[in-house]
């Protein structure tokens, strides 16, 4: 988590985290930030030692939940993630790579590995501000398949 953003004003956080660890880092921020009540550590372990700092639905996704000062934690088993979801979610070589597939996976559409995997951490970014997490994923799913999400993007996006 870059330092900074240990001083901004907030109410709840979401960190993704490339190490398997997240109840540590869930307790660690609960010392540093203890005014945050809400708040959830992530990551999923695709294979034995290689992590991402992404709520996946494949391999093994870990979840630390802050809660009025209780940490819980939760695991999760997913399918073995394949060649081809391997390739459809893969960090890309520029800045403007990233953006593309960030871009594509919100377009209204058919779902994809991208799309499951954006909408996923979606509705962690919703949950964390106080929404059932059920809720969240509706919320976030509704707002892609309508286009609202790529408004908001185009909205955001473009402050000439």
């Amino acid at each position: 988590m870059p330092v900074a953003a240990l001083c901004v004003r907030a109410s709840s956080y979401l960190l993704g985290l490339a190490h398997r660890d997240v109840t540590l880092a869930a307790a660690a921020l609960q010392r540093i930030r203890p005014e945050l009540a809400l708040g959830v550590v992530t990551c999923t372990e695709l294979s034995p030692g290689e992590t991402v700092d992404e709520y996946a639905g494949v391999g093994q996704a870990r979840l630390a939940r802050l809660t009025d000062g209780l940490i819980t934690c939760g695991i999760h088993q997913g399918t073995e993630p394949t060649s081809s979801w391997r390739q459809a979610v893969a960090h890309q070589p520029t800045h403007a790579g990233n953006a593309a597939l960030v871009t594509a996976a919100l377009a209204p559409g058919d779902d994809t590995a991208a799309t499951m995997l954006v909408e996923l951490n979606a509705a962690l970014v919703v949950g964390a501000s106080g929404v059932d997490i059920d809720e969240a994923s509706a919320r976030v799913r509704h707002a892609r398949r309508s286009g609202n999400a790529m408004r908001l993007l185009t909205m955001l996006t473009d402050l000439r």
